[in-house]
Protein backbone atom coordinates (compact mmCIF):
# COMPACT_ATOMS: atom_id res chain seq x y z
CA UNK A 1 0.00 0.00 0.00
CA UNK A 2 1.96 3.10 -1.36
CA UNK A 3 0.18 5.45 1.26
CA UNK A 4 1.47 3.44 4.07
CA UNK A 5 5.24 3.94 3.06
CA UNK A 6 4.33 7.50 2.37
CA UNK A 7 3.24 7.82 5.85
CA UNK A 8 6.16 5.95 7.22
CA UNK A 9 8.51 8.49 5.93
CA UNK A 10 7.64 10.81 7.46
CA UNK A 11 9.06 9.19 10.60
CA UNK A 12 12.44 9.87 8.53
CA UNK A 13 15.35 7.85 10.26
CA UNK A 14 13.84 7.33 13.56
CA UNK A 15 11.40 4.71 12.03
CA UNK A 16 11.17 2.23 14.85
CA UNK A 17 11.44 -1.48 14.01
CA UNK A 18 10.94 -4.57 16.39
CA UNK A 19 12.89 -7.15 17.90
CA UNK A 20 11.28 -10.25 19.21
CA UNK A 21 8.18 -11.92 18.67
CA UNK A 22 7.34 -13.61 15.80
CA UNK A 23 7.46 -10.82 13.33
CA UNK A 24 10.33 -9.99 10.76
CA UNK A 25 11.05 -6.39 12.73
CA UNK A 26 9.28 -4.51 9.93
CA UNK A 27 6.16 -2.65 10.11
CA UNK A 28 3.25 -4.08 8.21
CA UNK A 29 0.44 -1.54 6.62
CA UNK A 30 -2.17 -2.75 9.46
CA UNK A 31 0.07 -1.76 12.16
CA UNK A 32 0.06 1.63 10.46
CA UNK A 33 -3.45 1.73 9.85
CA UNK A 34 -4.09 1.09 13.44
CA UNK A 35 -1.99 3.48 14.82
CA UNK A 36 -3.52 6.33 12.77
CA UNK A 37 -6.49 5.34 14.52
CA UNK A 38 -5.23 6.00 17.62
CA UNK A 39 -3.86 9.83 16.49
CA UNK A 40 -5.97 11.47 19.80
CA UNK A 41 -7.21 14.12 17.32
CA UNK A 42 -9.71 13.02 14.51
CA UNK A 43 -8.85 16.36 12.75
CA UNK A 44 -5.17 16.39 12.79
CA UNK A 45 -5.29 12.72 11.98
CA UNK A 46 -7.59 13.80 8.15
CA UNK A 47 -4.75 16.84 8.09
CA UNK A 48 -1.61 14.60 8.54
CA UNK A 49 -2.89 11.91 5.93
CA UNK A 50 -4.16 14.34 3.40
CA UNK A 51 -1.06 16.27 3.32
CA UNK A 52 1.17 13.03 3.09
CA UNK A 53 -0.66 11.36 1.22
CA UNK A 54 -2.64 13.92 -1.59
CA UNK A 55 -5.71 12.59 -1.13
CA UNK A 56 -7.58 15.85 0.02
CA UNK A 57 -11.17 16.02 0.74
CA UNK A 58 -11.45 20.31 1.09
CA UNK A 59 -15.06 20.47 1.76
CA UNK A 60 -14.44 17.94 4.25
CA UNK A 61 -11.44 19.72 5.47
CA UNK A 62 -13.34 23.11 5.66
CA UNK A 63 -16.65 21.41 7.31
CA UNK A 64 -14.22 19.54 10.22
CA UNK A 65 -11.59 22.59 11.25
CA UNK A 66 -13.99 25.69 10.63
CA UNK A 67 -15.78 26.07 14.16
CA UNK A 68 -12.58 25.30 15.78
CA UNK A 69 -10.43 27.81 13.92
CA UNK A 70 -13.13 30.60 14.61
CA UNK A 71 -13.50 29.24 18.36
CA UNK A 72 -9.93 29.44 18.17
CA UNK A 73 -9.71 33.26 16.69
CA UNK A 74 -12.01 34.63 19.17
CA UNK A 75 -10.62 33.16 22.05
CA UNK A 76 -7.26 34.68 20.79
CA UNK A 77 -8.22 37.99 19.57
CA UNK A 78 -9.80 40.80 21.64
CA UNK A 79 -10.33 43.17 18.76
CA UNK A 80 -12.99 40.31 17.63
CA UNK A 81 -14.79 40.81 21.36
CA UNK A 82 -15.77 43.63 20.80
CA UNK A 83 -19.47 44.83 19.43
CA UNK A 84 -19.01 45.85 15.71
CA UNK A 85 -15.55 44.15 15.48
CA UNK A 86 -16.88 40.69 14.49
CA UNK A 87 -14.82 38.88 11.61
CA UNK A 88 -16.69 38.65 8.26
CA UNK A 89 -17.96 34.55 8.35
CA UNK A 90 -17.62 34.89 3.87
CA UNK A 91 -14.11 36.21 4.27
CA UNK A 92 -12.94 33.61 6.66
CA UNK A 93 -14.49 30.85 4.78
CA UNK A 94 -12.64 32.18 1.85
CA UNK A 95 -9.39 32.51 4.00
CA UNK A 96 -9.54 28.59 5.52
CA UNK A 97 -10.25 27.41 2.03
CA UNK A 98 -7.34 29.12 0.85
CA UNK A 99 -4.73 28.48 3.44
CA UNK A 100 -6.08 24.50 2.93
CA UNK A 101 -5.26 24.78 -0.60
CA UNK A 102 -2.14 26.23 -0.10
CA UNK A 103 -1.23 23.68 2.34
CA UNK A 104 -2.12 20.67 1.29
CA UNK A 105 -1.64 21.36 -2.47
CA UNK A 106 1.36 23.32 -2.67
CA UNK A 107 2.28 24.88 -6.20
CA UNK A 108 5.08 23.32 -7.67
CA UNK A 109 8.17 25.37 -8.54
CA UNK A 110 8.24 26.88 -11.74
CA UNK A 111 12.03 26.71 -12.11
CA UNK A 112 13.04 23.02 -10.43
CA UNK A 113 9.70 21.57 -11.09
CA UNK A 114 9.36 20.87 -7.44
CA UNK A 115 12.78 18.42 -7.41
CA UNK A 116 13.93 21.57 -4.53
CA UNK A 117 17.44 21.00 -6.66
CA UNK A 118 18.91 22.52 -9.53
CA UNK A 119 22.06 21.78 -12.03
CA UNK A 120 24.81 23.99 -11.29
CA UNK A 121 27.09 23.73 -14.46
CA UNK A 122 30.06 25.32 -13.01
CA UNK A 123 30.11 22.95 -9.88
CA UNK A 124 28.64 20.19 -11.99
CA UNK A 125 26.41 19.15 -9.22
CA UNK A 126 22.77 19.38 -7.64
CA UNK A 127 22.44 22.34 -5.51
CA UNK A 128 19.25 24.02 -3.56
CA UNK A 129 17.00 25.96 -6.30
CA UNK A 130 17.02 29.58 -5.55
CA UNK A 131 13.59 30.78 -6.46
CA UNK A 132 11.79 27.77 -3.71
CA UNK A 133 14.72 27.95 -1.66
CA UNK A 134 14.70 24.28 -1.98
CA UNK A 135 11.09 23.63 -0.58
CA UNK A 136 10.21 22.36 -4.26
CA UNK A 137 6.92 24.28 -4.05
CA UNK A 138 6.28 28.02 -4.06
CA UNK A 139 4.28 29.98 -1.32
CA UNK A 140 1.30 32.35 -2.99
CA UNK A 141 1.81 36.07 -3.05
CA UNK A 142 0.55 38.26 -0.26
CA UNK A 143 -1.40 40.01 -3.50
CA UNK A 144 -2.40 36.94 -4.14
CA UNK A 145 -3.87 36.08 -1.12
CA UNK A 146 -5.46 39.01 -0.35
CA UNK A 147 -7.09 39.01 -4.32
CA UNK A 148 -8.24 35.92 -3.42
CA UNK A 149 -9.77 36.50 0.03
CA UNK A 150 -11.66 39.77 -1.54
CA UNK A 151 -9.63 42.02 0.45
CA UNK A 152 -8.21 45.04 -0.01
CA UNK A 153 -4.19 44.94 0.10
CA UNK A 154 -4.71 47.78 3.12
CA UNK A 155 -7.11 45.71 5.09
CA UNK A 156 -5.14 42.78 4.33
CA UNK A 157 -1.58 43.95 5.15
CA UNK A 158 -3.47 45.85 9.18
CA UNK A 159 -5.48 42.63 10.06
CA UNK A 160 -5.72 40.17 7.70
CA UNK A 161 -2.23 38.53 7.18
CA UNK A 162 -1.96 37.78 10.91
CA UNK A 163 -4.81 35.50 10.90
CA UNK A 164 -3.59 34.17 7.99
CA UNK A 165 -0.36 33.41 9.18
CA UNK A 166 -1.82 31.71 12.68
CA UNK A 167 -4.09 29.60 10.34
CA UNK A 168 -1.12 28.43 8.94
CA UNK A 169 0.66 28.04 12.32
CA UNK A 170 -2.24 26.21 13.69
CA UNK A 171 -2.69 23.63 10.90
CA UNK A 172 1.76 23.05 11.34
CA UNK A 173 0.62 22.49 14.79
CA UNK A 174 -2.52 19.89 13.82
CA UNK A 175 0.54 18.33 12.00
CA UNK A 176 3.23 18.20 14.37
CA UNK A 177 0.31 16.77 17.08
CA UNK A 178 -1.08 13.80 14.74
CA UNK A 179 3.12 12.90 13.75
CA UNK A 180 3.84 12.90 17.21
CA UNK A 181 0.93 10.49 18.22
CA UNK A 182 1.58 8.56 14.80
CA UNK A 183 5.40 8.17 16.32
CA UNK A 184 4.23 7.33 19.52
CA UNK A 185 1.77 4.86 18.79
CA UNK A 186 4.07 3.04 16.42
CA UNK A 187 7.31 3.00 18.68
Amino acid sequence: MPEVDIILSILGPNRPTFTGGTGGGELTPEMVRGALGMVRDADAASLLYAKVCGEVNLSEMERRLYPRWLARVAADDRDWQTPGAQPVPAVMVKMLRMVLLEYLVPSRCPRCSGRKTTYHRASKTDVPCYRCHGRGELPLKESERAQYAGIPMPAWHSRWSLHYRRLHAWLDELYASAAADLYRALR
